[in-house]
């Protein structure tokens, strides 16, 4: 009886050492204008926000990776998700298949979901806002600027509810290349403010054509 009991808590500690725990979600979403001033595309450069990835973070450092090398993504458990990503979600260095595997095996593994379901809730959040217009509803087009970052944050809290998104920019030129998005981890994951932490200077954001 002694003994059973033992191997009984010793799986119970081996299942929780193998539970990934984490505060929420946060959507990186790429402006590709941007992001082909510093990198060489070779694909179409779309005129919207495309994925980058949906990232499992800690209120503190370190943020979780590669939680489970083990699950590998196989292209075959997105078939019927294809269509959907390869609209938003493109590589505009063009290895499309490369950069999803890249964040499952980087970030989906800490997700605690399957590959499928990892996915496609990054489609789903995605879905719920439209930065781009957003953006324009504010009269901030591509080509116009220089932005004040505190305009882009307001812009995008009206789909938000209020709560703040993270803006990343380039150093050298300020144009901004990511607007990350936070949700909780609820099973219909809400809006939250993300950290404030952003390298985007005050005053002088571009959005380039």
């Amino acid at each position: 009886m002694n003994y059973l009991l033992l191997l009984v808590f010793s799986l119970f500690i081996h299942s929780s050492s193998a539970t990934i725990n984490f505060d929420y979600f946060m959507l990186a979403e790429t402006w590709p204008p941007s992001f082909c001033q510093t990198k060489t595309c070779i694909s179409a450069i779309p005129s919207k926000f495309s994925i980058h990835g949906l990232w499992p973070q800690n209120n503190s450092l370190p943020h979780p990776t590669q939680c489970k090398t083990t699950k590998k993504l196989v292209e075959t458990m997105l078939k019927p998700l294809k269509p959907r990503i390869a609209n938003v979600w493109p590589s505009l260095t063009g290895n499309n298949f490369g950069l999803w595997n890249h964040e499952w095996t980087v970030h989906g593994t800490c997700s605690t979901m399957a590959a499928f379901d990892y996915f496609k809730l990054t489609l789903d959040l995605y879905a719920k806002s439209n930065i781009k217009d957003l953006l324009q509803k504010k009269n901030i087009t591509p080509g116009k600027g220089p932005i004040n970052r505190k305009d882009i944050e307001d812009a995008i809290k009206v789909a938000t509810g209020g709560l703040a998104p993270q803006l990343s920019c380039d150093q050298n030129s300020g144009n901004l290349l990511e607007v990350r998005l936070c949700f909780d981890t609820s099973t219909n994951p809400k809006y939250k403010n993300c950290s404030t932490n952003t390298n985007c200077p005050l005053n002088n954001v571009y959005l380039p054509l």
